[in-house]
């Protein structure tokens, strides 16, 4: 599994002889059921399963169902993620409707989602509490699963491009996928020849291998392999004493420096360059932060010049503010529901009247500070967060981003990497609220502004947003130019 720059040792190009012909319905596939294993830097982290079947309950369709595993250690605490989905489809493979479940730390979100026209319409409920949207799509939808198996239905051969849309009941999301066929390979982590497949989907880039049989026998997305392997193997996995022995974290998350940072939470300027960062939507130049990209080989150079100088200067709004061109900043979405009639009256009681958008941001941040305690606890949204009173940063972000929209100040969530003294740099979430001008919140640290180790490399609550960070974790070097007080 130590394929990492290394992989043109492991594949081996072979004649194709003939094309794979469509299946043209699910029914011709050469498989009814999957088995496959997740692999972390060549650890095992967890398995999935997923079957077809004709749906009985709704005749002439079929019924996809897939559940995933996932156990590993984090910072040194157990964790532990489960994940099922049963979609409807036609033959053809377009998406009916679908069910999915997701398990986080104990806690529960489920979706129904079915097709309708002009779009999908999408219900969750988390903690008793339900939410309902319409994601509007032009044309044919197919369920997640549908990048294994679509090529499979259309014919695979060298050249071949396909592009459709998918939802994603764990992201609650729309995507679109293009894909194309690039080689016919061989390789001794599968058996068999199978197509190699690049993926493109919502900033994401897996590669993927298909026999001819229709089965997806290997994947590569960054550090991530998930690998085709028998039922007894993946189901061994459930029953091993111990967990993961290796933190991923730490590990690998970890961004790691040439020298020490003392009382990074008091950093007003910051000048530092990292290496690897080959995603160029990750490189944002704002008032706070101006990035630039040099070359250095085949990789990319960024220097980020941090300063929170500028912050603090202005004469902040009253509330509400409501200027049109910040208006999508206070709009409710799944992870933020700010306009749930809780939340509302949360914020209201946190800001007992207050008006002065400064000061309202300074109680909101405050209050989430002391009302969610700092723990290793995933959260799918605001209300999750606040009402199991407990999370990572990410459900900090959550619930001052959504206390800040219901009180009418536009608030986005960011995510990117944190200064952790004596450690490194870590991924981290925080938030950014208008008043007047934007101005950094770290609702985790009880910050405003935030400190300038604080780099933004992402905007955005949805999972289209924060996916080309996946593409970057693990092969981050930085190296500390200048920092003041």
């Amino acid at each position: 599994m130590a394929l990492l720059g290394c992989t043109g040792l492991y594949f081996h190009h072979v004649p194709l002889e003939k094309a794979s012909a469509p299946v043209e319905v699910i029914s011709n596939l050469g498989f009814r059921e999957h088995w496959q294993g997740f692999f972390w830097y060549g650890e095992k982290i967890g398995f999935s399963h997923f079957w077809i079947e004709e749906a009985e309950d709704l005749p002439g369709a079929f019924k996809i169902s897939s559940e995933a595993v996932f156990r590993f250690k984090m910072l040194g605490i157990k964790k532990e993620s489960l994940f099922k989905e049963v979609a409807y489809v036609s033959p053809d493979l377009r998406l009916l409707k679908v069910n999915g479940e997701q398990k986080l730390d104990g806690r529960i979100r489920r979706v129904e989602a079915e097709v309708v026209d002009g779009g999908i319409m999408v219900k969750t409920e988390t903690e008793g509490e339900r939410t309902e949207r319409q994601i509007p799509v032009e044309g044919p939808i197919y369920p997640s699963l549908a990048q294994y198996l679509y090529p499979a239905l259309r014919g695979m051969d060298i050249g071949r491009h396909y592009r459709y849309h998918i939802f994603s009941p764990q992201s609650l999301s729309v995507m679109e996928v293009n894909q194309r066929v690039l080689a016919f390979k061989e390789s001794d982590l599968f058996d068999g020849p199978a197509f190699e497949i690049k993926t493109e989907v919502s900033g994401i880039n897996p590669k993927v291998w298909i026999n001819m049989r229709g089965e997806m026998v290997f994947e590569m997305v960054g550090a991530l392999i998930t690998a085709k392997e028998d039922e007894f193997s993946a189901k061994r996995f459930i029953y091993e004493s111990s967990l993961s022995k290796k933190d991923i974290l730490l590990d690998y998350s970890l961004v790691k420096v040439d020298r020490v940072i003392p009382n990074p939470r008091a950093l007003r300027v910051l000048h530092v360059r990292l290496k690897g960062l080959n995603e160029p939507t990750l490189v944002i130049s704002d008032e706070r932060q101006r990035a630039s990209i040099k070359r250095e080989g085949n990789t990319s150079v960024v220097e980020f010049m941090v300063s929170i100088g500028k912050q603090l200067k202005g004469t902040p709004l009253l509330l509400p503010i409501s200027k049109r061109e910040y208006l999508r900043y206070l709009q409710p979405s799944f992870q933020i529901e700010s306009g749930n009639r809780e939340i509302i009256q949360r914020a209201r009681a946190v800001l007992d009247g207050e008006s002065n958008s400064l000061l309202a941001v300074a109680k909101l941040a405050h209050w989430v500070s002391d009302h969610l305690e700092d723990a290793l606890v995933d959260s799918f949204s605001a209300l999750d967060a606040l009402h199991g009173k407990k999370g990572e940063c990410q459900a900090h972000a959550y619930l001052y981003t959504a206390l800040c929209r219901a009180a009418g100040i536009p608030t986005k969530v960011v995510s990117g990497l944190v200064y952790m003294k004596e450690v490194g740099f870590l991924y981290h979430a925080w938030a950014e609220s208008f008043i007047g001008y934007w101005i950094a919140v770290d609702p985790t640290f009880d910050q405003i502004p935030a400190d300038a180790t604080h780099i933004k490399l992402a905007e955005g609550e949805n999972f289209r947003d924060l996916s080309p960070l996946v593409n970057v974790i693990g092969r981050l070097q930085a190296t500390i130019v200048d920092y003041k007080f």
